[in-house]
């Protein structure tokens, strides 16, 4: 019996326990949803992951407008939508569905922003020449993604438009010296867009040619300096040779260069040196040679000739420059080997008159060797010469003022060691004088060498310039305006190097230009220099490979480009 009850007892509790329901399965729990981004034309949805209570997976789909822009999202808590309306207001959700078909949707709202225009970028404006520019452009960035093109706009003509990839424009056939103004348009696909202004001014125009003589009729040619003449066009002293043979030469070149006559004085055996040819007041020329002093009519034809002395004073002269006097005469300065033994040589200068005859002579100079390079006028009737003295192996640089009948005035030495040389002579504005040429130490180095002297006398300053392994040289020196100067000469030994360098008033390097590069099979060389009417340079040199020589002259801009 009472295992019986025992039995019904368990049967009770079993039924009990059978009729109990099941536990329902809950949906995710709400979950938080952001707008992150948004623009005119697109949105960013995010949101955080949702939990779900029995820990089933979740799914997420989101809708916008009551359209379903993604379902299934499975690990993915964020959706970028594209392509909206501007300025419009939209109402969306995210739903997450676990894998009980169970869903909690949390809704959101947001309204897009207008349509923007691109958004600012970098305009520049470079390599402006008298006749060109050259516009570039960043690449604009748009906020709302839109695609953007750009349109180039000068004196409000458009130049181009339309442009995707392009991000440059080269502006031709400009006119010189005027001022242009123009933009950059980025333009996005709604028409939105950004102007961004530029202006420049074009430059001055400069004429500029390079030429190369190696024969000038049948003569090779070999150069020395260069004259601006006052109707136009310039006038040049070269040696002329044959085999066997030197000659003097005078060109006379058009405004562009171009060959209108030239003359030639055959010289004497052993006869040579530098030529420097200058115009005088009546439209003719006087060319000076080492030994002789030629007057030249405006046609290159010979009017007189001065020989300095007779033999052996013939071959103990050197006449090197020379400048014209008030009465039409001309004074000439040099050197002559007096071979004395303890003044070997001494400075030297002759006037001489307008018929070419000698009106007197006179040497200058107490130490072993003196060499007169240069003389100029002061403007108030006297003169001065720059020069050199010393020993065979110390040359120091002399300044020397004299009268109108060749009396010393003043004499001033200005050392810097080794073996100096002079190249040229320039007053200033300020009735001083700066003088160029090239300094020759030790190892043999050689530094070009530019010296500023003051009305008194004093230096001012003494600059020296060396480019290229120790081997440079000043051969001509010009003003350029605001007390500036600017020199030419070469750079090197075995292969060289022509160049160009401007300096201010304080005699600091303000820029350089290097004409054909060194290591080619081209060598040249500046030997004169002159400033142009325009504001440019002309530059006398020659261009040489190893067989052959050519004279060559080329005009440059203010800045020393030129055209190759």
């Amino acid at each position: 019996m009472k295992a019986r009850q025992i039995f019904f007892l368990v049967c009770i509790i079993g039924f009990a326990a059978c009729e109990k329901p099941d536990k329902k399965n809950s949906a995710p729990e709400p979950f938080e949803v952001f707008i992150s981004e948004y623009t005119s034309s697109s949105v960013k949805i995010g949101w955080k992951p949702a939990i779900d209570p029995d820990w089933d997976s979740v799914f997420y789909s989101v809708a916008l407008d009551n359209e379903v822009k993604a379902r299934s999202l499975y690990n993915v808590y964020s959706l970028e939508i594209r392509d909206l309306q501007a300025e419009k207001h939209y109402n969306g959700s995210v739903t997450a569905t676990d894998s009980h078909k169970n869903s909690t949707t949390v809704q959101f709202e947001f309204s897009t922003k207008s349509n923007i225009s691109p958004e600012s970028f970098n305009v520049s404006v470079s390599k402006v020449s008298y006749n060109s520019a050259v516009i570039e452009w960043e690449r604009a960035t748009d906020a709302d993604g839109d695609s953007i093109t750009y349109t180039i706009v000068i004196n409000d003509q458009v130049s181009a438009s339309g442009l995707k990839n392009q991000f440059k424009y080269i502006y031709e056939n400009l006119s010189a010296e005027t001022h242009y103004e123009g933009y950059i348009r980025a333009i996005d696909s709604k028409n939105n867009f950004r102007d961004i202004p530029f202006s420049f001014v074009t430059k001055k125009y400069f004429l500029m040619f390079s030429k190369v003589w190696y024969k000038i009729n049948e003569y090779r040619v070999y150069p020395y300096n260069i004259e601006l003449c006052p109707g136009g066009g310039y006038i040049l002293a070269c040696n002329g040779y044959i085999p066997d043979q030197n000659y003097m030469m005078a060109v006379k070149l058009d405004s562009d260069a171009n060959i209108e006559w030239s003359k030639e004085i055959a010289l004497e055996s052993g006869e040579g040196g530098e030529y420097l040819i200058k115009p005088v007041r009546d439209d003719g020329y006087l060319l000076l040679g080492e030994r002789r002093l030629i007057r030249l009519n405006r046609q290159g034809e010979i009017d007189w000739q001065y020989v300095a002395g007779e033999a052996p004073d013939y071959f103990r002269t050197g006449l090197i420059s020379f400048i014209s006097t008030p009465d039409n005469g001309v004074i000439v300065v040099g050197y002559y080997m007096t071979l004395d033994q303890e003044t070997w040589q001494q400075g030297l200068m002759i006037k001489i008159n307008e018929n070419g005859e000698r009106e007197w002579q006179k040497l200058i100079g107490t130490d072993w060797r003196t060499y007169l390079y240069q003389i100029e006028s002061t403007g108030n009737g006297n003169y001065v010469m720059a020069g050199t003295s010393g020993s065979e192996t110390n040359q120091e640089l002399t300044l020397t003022k004299i009268d109108n009948e060749g009396n010393t005035l003043s004499a001033q030495t200005y050392p810097a060691g080794g073996v100096n040389f002079v190249s040229e002579l320039e007053v200033t504005t300020d009735n001083g004088f700066i003088i160029a040429g090239f300094k020759m130490g030790d190892l043999d180095i050689t530094e070009a060498r530019i010296t500023r002297i003051s009305s008194n006398g004093s230096a001012a300053w003494d600059r020296f310039f060396s480019w290229y392994n120790f081997k440079t040289r000043a051969t001509s020196i010009e003003p350029a305006g605001n007390n500036d100067h600017v020199f030419t000469g070469f750079n090197g030994y075995e292969s060289q190097q022509c160049y160009l360098a401007k300096i201010d008033s304080n005699g600091d390097l303000v820029w350089n230009r290097f004409y054909i590069p060194m290591g080619t099979d081209i060598n040249s060389q500046g030997w004169d220099l002159k400033a142009t009417d325009d504001g440019g340079f002309i530059i006398l040199g020659t261009k040489h490979d190893e067989s052959e020589i050519g004279m060559w002259i080329f005009k440059t801009d203010t800045e020393g480009n030129y055209e190759y």
